[in-house]
């Protein structure tokens, strides 16, 4: 439902959506995975930064999350940090 809401451009709906996965499963890492995204494309990037933490305490990964930072990094105007994140992800064995 959240992913739906999301192609729509309801960004608050979606969030909602993903934030109810995470309470009813909150080791499955695709929800977190897909509400950072969503995080991203409402500009909410104290709320961004919050859920990697929640991700950590949890101790949850998911395999897309360094492409999400540097989006994140991107989203903030951070081109450099968004150039340094990329080139250690592409550095870095598959």
């Amino acid at each position: 439902l959240g992913n739906l809401y999301n192609s729509r451009g309801e960004y608050a709906k979606a969030e909602a959506s993903y934030r109810r996965s995470i309470a009813l499963r909150p080791g499955q890492g695709l929800a977190y995975n897909n509400l950072l995204g969503t995080l991203i494309s409402q500009r909410k990037f104290a709320a961004y930064d919050s859920v990697k933490r929640l991700m950590k305490e949890r101790k949850v990964d998911y395999a897309t999350l360094p492409v999400l930072d540097i989006a994140s990094a991107y989203a903030r105007d951070k081109f450099d940090s968004a150039l340094v994140l990329a080139r250690a992800l592409s550095a870095s064995p598959r």
